[in-house]
């Protein structure tokens, strides 16, 4: 249990993905809030994996899946640029008149 306790982020990521998709099919016109959210779960994972994960050292299932300073490190800048592009997005969207 103790492995799940670790990649905890990752099946909240996960669950918030499939969350997302089913919620922006269903609801017309979602986009701005889909978009509201997904960076908003960006930015709540990034500071979970902050203030939980970043100084341990384990390896999980067997050895396949690490968790060190620098795994984190690397989770966190993804998560931050993520949830930048996306903030970003509008405006290019807006300006190239795509949608």
């Amino acid at each position: 249990m103790d492995d799940i306790n670790l990649v905890f982020p990752e099946i909240l990521m996960s669950i918030s993905i499939m969350f997302l998709l089913i919620f922006g099919v269903f609801k017309k016109k979602s986009s701005d809030i889909v978009q509201n959210l997904s960076t908003i779960i960006l930015f709540i994972i990034a500071v979970m994996i902050f203030n939980e994960y970043l100084d341990t050292n384990e390896k999980l299932f067997n050895g396949s899946y690490k968790i060190d300073y620098l795994a984190s490190l690397m989770k966190i800048i993804t998560l931050i640029g993520g949830a930048l592009v996306l903030l970003i997005s509008p405006n290019f969207l807006e300006i190239f008149k795509i949608f």
